[in-house]
Order: C-alpha cells, then sequence, then structure tokens
C-alpha cells in the first residue's frame, strides 16, 4: 500500500474519530473551546491536492499555534464530503450546530456557496482555500466568508500579462464544457484581450475525456503562440501528456497551464510538461521557510505540499489570531480581527483581507524545468515573474460584491 493512501485512510480514522467525538455530552458555549474544521475531498477528484494533506496542514497549524487559544486546547475535526454537495452542506451545518466556529478548504464550490450563507447566518467562519469562483467574493461575499487564495481570476489575469511579455499575442483556449470552463474561458478572454493579445480558437471537452488529440489538433493548427489548458485533475494531465506525445512544444506553442498542482508536474513528468506555463501562489522550493514547511510536511504525507495545503495552514493561522486578539469565539469577531490585522506566516507577509473577504497576496509565474535541469526530487518550477495582488485579482472597481457597494 502506498504511504498516500495509508496517509489518506489515516485521514478517514481520524475523520470516524471526530464524528464519535461529537457524540459526547454538549458542553456549554461559553465554556466550549475554539474549533476548527477541515471539510475537504479525501476520496474524490481532488483528494491529492487537498483532502488528507489539508487536514494535516490545519493540525500542523494548530500545532504550531501552541495547540490552546482562549485559555483552552483548540479542538480539531475534519470531513471527506465525497465530492458531493449533499453531504458537504449536510456536514458543514451539523458541524456548526455542534459548535464548530470555523469551516476550511472545502474544494467545491457548489458546497461552498451554501455553506458560505450559512456561515453568515449561524455567525460563524468559513474560509475557502480550494474553492475557485470569483462570486465568493463577488456577488455572494459575507462578511464572514474569506477567499484564501486563487480563484478563476487569478489564475487567469497575472499569468497571460506576463506570458506575452516577449511578444507572443495569439492565443488558443481548451476548457472544460461546463460552468467553471465557463468562467475560466471568460475571464481568460478579457485578460487576453486587456493585454493586447487575441483568442485565435477555443474548444471545450467533457469532463472525463481521456483522448485529447482531435482538440490539441485543433490548438496545434490554430497558429496560437500560446494554449491555455484551463482543465484540472485526470484531465489535465491526460491532455499535457499527449500534448507531449505529439511534440507540440518542439513547434513553438507553449502550454499555459493556470489550473495545475504541482501534484500534477509530478503525474506528468518533466519530459511532457517541460516548458509549459504555470501561476501559483505558493510553491514548496520558493524560499527557506517554504522549504523548511515542505519537508515538515512530507515526513508525513509523503509528498510535497500543494498550494491548497500551505493556504489551509495559513488560513487556520489567522483565524487563531484572530481569535485570540478578538478574545471570543464570536464568529462575527472573529471576522472583524481578521480584517483587521495583517496576514502574517511561512510564506505570506503583511498581506490585507478586503471588504470583500478576498486576501490579497501575490502570485507567481512559473515554467516547467527540461528533464536535465531537474536536482533532486520534486524539483520542477522555476520562478519566472512575481505577479502583484492588485494586478492578480479582481479590483473592488469592478466587484459586485454588495458589501463593496454598500461602502
Amino acid at each position: 500500500m502506498s504511504a498516500l493512501m495509508i496517509a489518506r485512510r489515516r485521514a478517514l480514522g481520524l475523520i470516524g474519530a471526530a464524528s464519535l467525538a461529537g457524540i459526547a455530552r454538549p458542553t456549554r458555549a461559553a465554556d466550549a473551546p475554539l474549533k476548527l474544521g477541515v471539510l475537504t475531498d479525501v476520496t474524490s477528484a481532488f483528494s491529492e491536492i487537498s483532502g488528507a494533506g489539508s487536514i494535516e496542514a490545519a493540525r500542523m497549524a494548530i500545532a504550531d499555534f501552541g495547540g490552546h487559544a482562549l485559555g483552552q486546547p483548540i479542538a480539531f475535526v475534519s470531513a471527506d464530503h465525497q465530492g458531493k454537495t449533499d453531504i458537504g452542506v449536510s456536514i458543514a451545518r451539523q458541524w456548526y450546530d455542534e459548535g464548530v466556529d470555523a469551516i476550511f478548504d472545502i474544494s467545491n464550490s457548489s458546497i461552498s456557496f451554501a455553506v458560505q450563507q450559512m456561515a453568515r447566518d449561524k455567525h460563524k467562519i468559513v474560509v475557502h482555500t480550494g474553492s475557485t469562483s470569483t462570486d465568493l467574493t463577488g456577488k455572494a461575499c459575507s462578511p464572514n466568508g474569506f477567499s484564501w487564495g486563487y480563484d478563476t481570476y487569478s489564475m487567469t489575469h497575472g499569468a497571460p500579462e506576463a506570458a506575452m511579455a516577449g511578444g507572443r499575442k495569439k492565443w488558443f483556449i481548451l476548457t472544460w464544457d461546463y460552468t467553471v470552463g465557463y468562467a475560466f474561458q471568460r475571464d481568460l478572454t478579457d485578460a487576453v484581450t486587456k493585454a493586447g493579445g487575441t483568442v485565435v480558437g477555443t474548444v471545450r471537452s467533457p469532463l472525463g475525456t481521456t483522448d485529447y488529440s482531435s482538440f490539441l489538433l485543433q490548438a496545434h493548427t490554430s497558429g496560437a503562440h500560446l494554449i491555455a489548458v484551463l482543465i484540472a485533475g485526470a484531465d489535465l494531465v491526460n491532455a499535457v501528456k499527449q500534448a507531449g506525445e505529439y511534440r507540440i512544444a518542439e513547434g513553438g506553442q507553449s502550454l499555459v497551464l493556470p489550473v495545475a498542482f504541482v501534484q500534477d508536474v509530478r503525474a506528468i513528468g518533466l519530459q511532457a510538461a517541460q516548458g509549459a506555463l504555470m501561476s501559483l501562489d505558493f510553491y514548496w522550493d520558493q524560499t527557506d521557510p517554504t522549504r523548511a514547511f515542505a519537508k515538515r510536511f512530507f515526513a508525513k504525507m509523503n509528498q510535497m505540499p500543494s498550494r491548497n495545503h500551505a493556504l489551509v495552514y495559513s488560513a487556520a493561522t489567522h483565524v487563531m489570531k484572530a481569535a485570540q486578539k478578538a478574545g471570543s469565539r464570536n464568529g462575527d469577531a472573529i471576522a472583524a480581527a481578521m480584517h483587521a490585522m495583517p496576514v502574517e506566516d511561512f510564506f505570506t507577509h503583511g498581506a490585507r483581507i478586503r471588504a470583500d473577504g478576498k486576501l490579497m497576496r501575490d502570485m507567481y509565474l512559473f515554467e516547467v524545468k527540461k528533464p536535465g535541469e531537474s536536482r533532486y526530487p520534486w524539483d520542477y518550477l522555476r520562478q519566472l515573474a512575481v505577479i502583484p495582488a492588485e494586478r492578480a485579482f479582481r479590483p473592488l472597481s469592478g466587484s459586485e460584491c454588495p458589501l463593496v457597494r454598500s461602502q
């Protein structure tokens, strides 16, 4: 059995233990400890980039914080929503009713929207670290809801400007044929056009496609300089592997992978992925502090942390600091303190949370290394540019968030 599977089973065991713990005698709210929960995908499509790793990242954050807040040990629960909206919403409702103060991760926008409204109604906290819809800080924004990392706007706006710096302006877009794919296509087209480029062709693939040959042929013959592959998970891995087999990069075209994770590069292999461009808000090998965190994480999970894992650690740390500053478990008080305090952790420095709940931190443009350039395991990326938060995220001037309009 692989180490990753063992870690997942361990996480599921912890989930079961947490569920049993919930049967214990209720504690008065005034006496209850600060309670954090990671609601994530342990067994479905995004298990490797979130899942057990997100659970471990939250545990690491709690341990590094000292394990206590407001004079009591911090309580922690976790659960697998299995990629199913009804299950995720049911778990979140039960948790909030049983005293969970803040929920992290989720990694599923449909679940996130429901939990966002629930957190607002129940005066609780939710921090989305893997759900990408910009509407979470747009028309569905909440004073108690926070978007802690990348979204469809940030993944498609900063990187295109940097990628076109060398004069390559023509794009082809390959995306999914469902809602999130349409959002990706809309946002990337907007970014490319504003940066002086043109989209010369688009194609949408069904979710779960295994043969991308016809789509890649269209991209190859389009005359595009840059081919944006706006899909994720196993679909992304299949598409990029096949692009490598067809030697698309050797013809002078570059793949741009805004939705990719370092785990995807590992699955694809450097031979096929080399030269591809990626925009990330975290890479494990950026600085001494990120490498130190990654080493600790690897010892637990036998893989380097994804950006989701790092974001969960960051978000949990900030919520604990905010609760301590507020001196209360009240969600409205914690949210106010979160907005008032700068975000400081091992890879975030002095970042602020906007009125719409968006954490304003920089993004980065990376290039996948050639096989001969990789010096050690998981050494996959070369940083090309810093994308300032003000350029990476949707400006407040274009926001549909009622909290922004009211100000």
